[in-house]
């Protein structure tokens, strides 16, 4: 299954359900690409797991087990004092592309209220997870982007943070059936695999608004 912006906007509504308002525990970085973060929520204990994997980056809760470092990174000392013991305030996603945005609400050492917030950007080998402060300033990136490698866009401590370019689409859930033999093109967040798949049921007769409300309130995966 393609982790596509459709598949997202279903993890989003999961992830909104399970642990929005959990507070932050503890977060480990376990490995290169990967952070896991453990959340207590509506009185239960969840591991959100957060990955920049260039091939398998992705959001989602796990309950596997996962070697954790005996001693923290600066990177993951560095998200401990700034976002453990805070609350997730709120889970989006930009449009139906592939970025989250995690609103967290916490205090600083002072006391002050202070939001941050985490983009996680699932763009195959771009992929990075951004820690964004006060006035969108980035504080730091699992993977940095210096403007050496990328002028327009780069992602370093202290630089701001804007989106990467979008292509205006579509929303699927929201718009009606173009004819195309590539709704990629056409609608956000649909890979190529959940095309062929529309199209195929499209030409068994069922009609794109149907197979779309269907997908938007489907709580299981299916693999064939």
């Amino acid at each position: 299954m393609a982790y596509d912006g459709i598949m997202m906007h279903q993890v989003k509504n999961l992830l909104i359900e399970t642990i929005k308002g959990g507070r932050i525990n503890k977060i480990y970085q376990i490995s290169k690409y990967e952070l896991l973060f453990q959340v207590r929520a509506n009185k239960k204990n969840y591991q959100l797991l957060i990955s920049s994997h260039p091939m398998y980056a992705r959001v989602q809760l796990t309950s596997l087990s996962y070697p954790t470092p005996e001693s923290p990174n600066p990177l993951t000392m560095l998200y401990r004092k700034l976002l453990e013991g805070g609350y997730i305030k709120d889970i989006e996603q930009i449009d139906l592309d592939r970025i989250f945005k995690i609103t967290f609400s916490c205090h600083n050492e002072l006391g002050d209220y202070i939001e941050y917030i985490l983009y996680v950007e699932v763009m195959g080998k771009h992929s990075n997870i951004i820690l964004v402060g006060q006035n969108d300033k980035i504080i730091d990136c699992i993977k940095h982007i210096s403007p050496s490698m990328n002028s327009e866009r780069f992602l370093q401590p202290g630089a701001l943070y804007q989106l990467p370019p979008m292509i205006k689409k579509l929303d699927p859930f929201r718009s009606e059936f173009v004819e195309d033999n590539q709704l990629t093109k056409i609608y956000q967040g649909m890979s190529p695999i959940l095309s062929k798949e529309i199209l195929y049921r499209i030409d068994q007769d069922e009609s794109f608004k149907e197979i779309m409300k269907e997908i938007e309130n489907s709580q299981n995966l299916y693999i064939y």
